[in-house]
């Protein structure tokens, strides 16, 4: 049984990848809704990668865990506004997709606010289910160690549901105003 954080390293995984019908290397707020739960960087592979928690989701009505992944690591950056002692789920408010013909730059936006900015020469995004989980996300009022069992994690055992690559995105996604 694979395990999420076998995404982040392993080769192996984009081979599986044909394309999504709703793709968030390509369409602008297409990780809308969904909540940024974690982030890693693995320096030995040169790779970055988010974990959403995609059950809160307006835009995906299959799959649990998003996980967005960056090869050969330019910039990888997560400024808060207001760090909270609390645990508090950071929904994202606005995701953006650019490419050139050298980079590909990805920045998310939460509420509260904070924003998550991954540069790299290439991409990818996987939609998974997680197994162990509930239906809805855990309370977040609730105990760290309860909610910790209530959300998709790096150990989460899952089942690959559908993914994408950066290569193809449109030259109208690339000219997004960020301001």
């Amino acid at each position: 049984m694979n395990i999420i954080d076998e995404i982040l390293w392993g080769e192996d995984w984009a081979k599986q990848i044909q394309g999504m019908d709703y793709d968030p290397l390509v369409e602008p707020d297409a990780l809308a809704e969904t909540q940024l739960l974690d982030l890693r960087v693995h320096a030995l592979s040169g790779s970055a990668a988010a974990l959403f928690e995609m059950r809160t989701s307006l835009q995906f009505d299959r799959g649990n865990a998003g996980i967005l992944i960056f090869r050969k690591v330019r910039s990888a950056s997560w400024e808060l506004g207001n760090p909270h002692s609390n645990a508090i789920a950071y929904s994202v408010m606005q995701s953006r997709p650019r490419q050139n013909s050298e980079i590909v730059e990805f920045d998310v936006r939460t509420h509260p606010r904070s924003m998550l900015f991954l540069a790299g020469a290439a991409a990818e995004f996987y939609l998974v289910d997680a197994h162990g989980i509930d239906e809805a996300p855990p309370d977040y009022a609730q105990q760290m160690s309860e909610i910790v069992k209530g959300i998709p994690n790096w150990g989460s055992k899952f089942s690959f549901i559908e993914g994408s690559r950066s290569l193809g995105i449109p030259q109208a996604s690339r000219d997004i105003d960020t301001s």
